[in-house]
């Protein structure tokens, strides 16, 4: 663990600029380090004409006010803002040179030209790196000891990743579907509609190769801004908004997945907002900490932000709701126990002084102050939670009954295992086998909560895992596969799953059943067992069909076991942990 705790929020210069900026109220509520965004129209407004007048003296400000800095260099698309924190229409952070050509810019599927860099345009990287390059070295020559990393933004909410209005995406310039063509054969599909799994969405040819092309281009031109970062010799840092979330695809956000060998550094944003309503989640930003470390990232901080829990929100200085804040509390905990973050960011606040006395409170200090437990007991299985970016990415749009399930299923399994005290669970994606494998290596068991999609690639090696460890699903794990093929099985081989037979509503064993979703929709899937396999809770009205199927390695349950509500819930999750330790010490005693 990293010896000292960051904790930054996020400075713009109006910020510094106010009056009524006070460094000591922001150091006293236990801030150490700030992020400071440096608009890349604001030094560069015509081609290779710097002028760096305006921030020199807000960086040697907060300098001096005892803060360490990470310096956002900030290509994206949002606007420019006056001293007093106001829009400046009809500006960009874009300088106009770069507007003015088209062909430097991303396109949507209708044909508009989108405020963000064309990340297959070799120009496009050409003339950010020369903007990469002016400012790691006049910062550097001034303010090396004083930063602790540079952070690549290219998006306008200062993320890694493709933007996109109503659901229309990105990008479909000439030179991005030319390049896709070339490479695949394919021509990219135009997709502009939510993929919930209660529609059955249909086969669309060419979307896998769409998202592994998308996600090549953005590593690819990101990669290439933090070589020149590294070059500086200074860490480079990426921001990332949620992801294993309903708009993974049209963000493209998998690109976490792939970046931690050239990203030094990552922050990853949680607003507790679902998009469609706020979400007090505190496991969020655990779980994907949780896989960021196991991704090999050598620094993880937990962005919270909190501008959905303004009161009204969008209202300027409007304050925060105090209900957030025992939820934030609990996250931050929950992330440092574990080991998880080695820093914080708070964002979103409506009026920094007041908000930030929020730090202060004896709770949140006890949690920013959190230690791991000394001589902390070891857990005695890991298993890894499989979270599939595909999965995510096919069913774009995910809220069946105010809730995406398969979101629910992966977040409420992490915390289920996490506080089960005999399992220490480990997120893990399509991604790890090549990305991290020693952590595969280290696995008992993987579990697939509730991931439909799963493409042919992606199967292999699970199904390789299964020959040695133990596999756990509970339903319709790879019941799609690339480009939406409807498969109609659940590995059903590899799990001895004879035959489904889908139960909605009624009864199960004693009166009693699986309720498979928070707001109380019921549904289970009785399964018929190959020879190979054993029904472990056979149905009272059929005993050749039941609840549960085991072989030698596998285990399918006919339930989402950690989203159940209620008592009963309890004895089902119980079912679900003890099947799951039994299989593990079989298969450590053969």
């Amino acid at each position: 663990m990293k010896s000292k705790f960051h904790v930054t929020t996020l400075l713009h210069q109006w910020d510094v600029l106010n009056p009524d900026f006070d460094p000591k109220k922001l150091l006293n509520a236990g801030v150490n380090y700030v992020t400071l965004p440096i608009m890349w129209s604001r030094v560069e407004k015509e081609y290779d004409v710097w002028d760096w007048d305006y921030y020199i003296p807000i960086i040697e400000k907060i300098i001096e006010s005892g803060f360490k800095i990470v310096i956002m260099l900030d290509a994206g698309g949002r606007l420019d803002f006056d001293d007093q924190g106001n829009p400046l229409i009809g500006t960009c952070v874009l300088p106009n040179y770069v507007i003015a050509n088209h062909d430097l810019l991303q396109m949507d599927f209708e044909g508009n030209a989108c405020l963000q860099l064309n990340f297959s345009n070799k120009d496009s990287l050409h003339f950010v790196s020369h903007f990469y390059k002016n400012a790691l070295s006049t910062l550097g020559s001034r303010f090396k000891d004083h930063i602790f990393a540079i952070a690549i933004s290219v998006h306008s909410e200062c993320e890694v990743k493709y933007g996109q209005n109503n659901y229309v995406w990105r990008d479909y310039s000439k030179i991005t579907k030319d390049k896709f063509y070339d490479e695949t054969g394919l021509t990219a599909p135009v997709v502009n509609y939510g993929r919930p799994i209660a529609a059955n969405p249909g086969e669309c040819i060419g979307y896998s190769a769409w998202m592994r092309f998308r996600e090549k281009e953005i590593v690819s031109f990101v990669s290439q801004l933090s070589a020149l970062i590294r070059a500086h010799d200074f860490l480079s840092m990426a921001y990332f908004g949620e992801f294993f979330t309903s708009h993974d695809a049209i963000s493209q956000v998998s690109v976490i997945g792939e970046l931690a060998g050239c990203i030094d550094c990552v922050a990853i944003d949680y607003n507790f907002y679902s998009g469609w309503d706020v979400d007090p989640n505190p496991w969020r930003i655990p779980l994907m900490a949780n896989y960021c470390r196991t991704l090999g990232y050598k620094f993880v901080f937990g962005g919270y932000y909190v501008e959905r829990w303004r009161d009204p929100v969008g209202a300027p200085g409007s304050p925060v709701k105090m209900e957030i804040w025992p939820v934030v509390a609990e996250s931050i905990l929950e992330a440092r126990h574990n080991d998880l973050i080695d820093g914080i960011e708070i964002g979103g606040l409506g009026n920094m002084n007041r908000d930030l006395r929020a730090l202060s409170t004896p709770l949140m200090r006890a949690a920013i102050e959190g230690r791991i437990p000394a001589n902390q007991t070891a857990k005695k299985y890991r298993i890894g939670i499989y979270c599939s970016h595909e999965n995510f990415e096919w069913f774009v749009g995910e809220w069946d009954q105010k809730r995406n399930i398969h979101q629910q299923s992966v977040t409420a399994s992490f915390a289920l295992l996490a506080h089960s005290g005999s399992f220490e669970p480990i997120i893990i994606s399509e991604k790890t086998f090549d990305k991290s494998p020693s952590a595969i290596a280290s696995l008992d068991a993987i579990y697939i909560p509730h991931q439909p999609f799963i493409t042919d690639a992606a199967l292999r090696p699970l199904r390789q895992f299964a020959e040695s460890r133990a596999l756990v699903q509970d339903l319709r794990a790879g019941e799609w596969g690339d480009d939406g093929r409807y498969r109609g099985d659940w590995m059903h081989d590899l799990f001895g799953i004879g035959g489904v037979v889908w139960e909605n509503g009624g009864e199960f064993v004693s009166g009693s059943m699986p309720a498979n979703t928070i707001s109380g929709h019921s549904s289970h899937a009785l399964m018929s067992a190959e020879d190979k396999a054993t029904i472990l809770e056979p149905s009272l009205r059929d005993p050749d069909i039941g609840l549960i199927i085991k072989t030698q390695r596998t285990i399918a349950f006919g339930y989402i076991p950690a989203i159940i509500p209620g008592l009963e819930g309890e004895i089902w999750k119980d079912r679900f942990l003890r099947e799951i330790a039994i299989l593990i010490d079989e298969q450590n005693h053969n």
